[in-house]
């Protein structure tokens, strides 16, 4: 009965030893099943849309068109991202909203420069610009299409955004505007949303949106106080309040907080004398 005593406990250590690794594995199987389900899940209704996309009613292209969107928000890296991207831009295009459609193809341009359908996309933007472009802005839209120099879509998207907006802004305000709200849900952490902020407030004031510039450029103050765009956003802010909205004591403390933080600097030197005209 002794002989038997060591092995037995040896065989019980080992049991319960091997029982860890096991429940560690149960765990991380476990964990990993919500994101298998995930990935299937997403690949499933990228299907049904994408079958959904080639109807030829427009009521159902309507309907498809933002659970496309909702898609695209949820699963920018998808293996199947890039594709969505341009069927996006072909909803948009055979509803007739040709300028959202462009500006869907200016970001595939700069979000998926190597994928396998960019010749796709070449060729559908060839083809709107050639039937809808105009001769003031279609040379900006075949600049701000060229292939970018990085594989970086943050800083491809970002780029084109400023560039694009500060030129066709106006134009083409509504597809901007949507798609600077699509780069801040994508890329909240971005190291340059104090300037891409300062661009869409600067896009609304252009656009003659004048609370929204206001909002906007307040917001971008209150969410970088460090930027080194703070003064110039200040700046512009106080001129929107007291040209544009009248809003004449508001427009004061701007400046005064300009002149006080930012002093010798072009943006204090520029104090708006009609700033305290009634």
């Amino acid at each position: 009965m002794h002989k038997l005593k060591f092995p037995f406990l040896t065989a019980v250590l080992a049991l319960a030893c091997a029982l860890p690794s096991a429940a560690q594995k149960a765990g991380r199987d476990k964990a990993d099943a919500p994101r298998a389900s995930a990935t299937a899940l997403a690949d499933s209704q990228w299907e049904f849309l994408k079958t959904a996309g080639q109807d030829k009613e427009k009521d159902v292209l309507e309907l498809v068109l933002p659970q496309l969107e909702d898609w695209l928000a949820r699963n920018p890296e998808d293996h199947n991202s890039a594709e969505a991207q341009l069927l996006k831009a072909d909803l948009h295009y055979k509803l007739g909203d040709y300028k959202f459609a462009l500006v869907d193809l200016l970001q595939f341009f700069q979000a998926y420069p190597q994928d396998l359908l960019l010749t796709d996309a070449q060729k559908l933007f060839t083809e709107i610009i050639v039937k809808k472009g105009d001769k003031k802005t279609r040379p900006l839209l075949e600049e701000a299409a060229t292939a970018p120099e990085t594989a970086a879509a943050d800083l491809n998207i970002s780029s084109m955004l400023e560039k694009f907006s500060a030129r066709a802004g106006e134009a083409y305000y509504e597809p901007l505007t949507a798609e600077f709200r699509a780069f801040f849900n994508r890329f909240p952490a971005y190291s340059g949303n104090d300037s891409l902020r300062l661009a869409l407030a600067d896009l609304h004031r252009e656009k003659g949106k004048y609370l929204a510039a206001e909002l906007g450029y307040e917001e971008m103050i209150q969410m970088y106080p460090s930027s080194p765009l703070l003064a110039r956003a200040k700046s512009t802010l106080a001129g929107v309040l007291a040209d544009n909205l009248k809003s004449y004591d508001k427009a004061i403390d701007v400046y005064g907080g300009i002149a006080a933080s930012f002093p010798g600097t072009d943006e204090s030197a520029r104090l708006n004398p009609r700033a305290g005209a009634s």
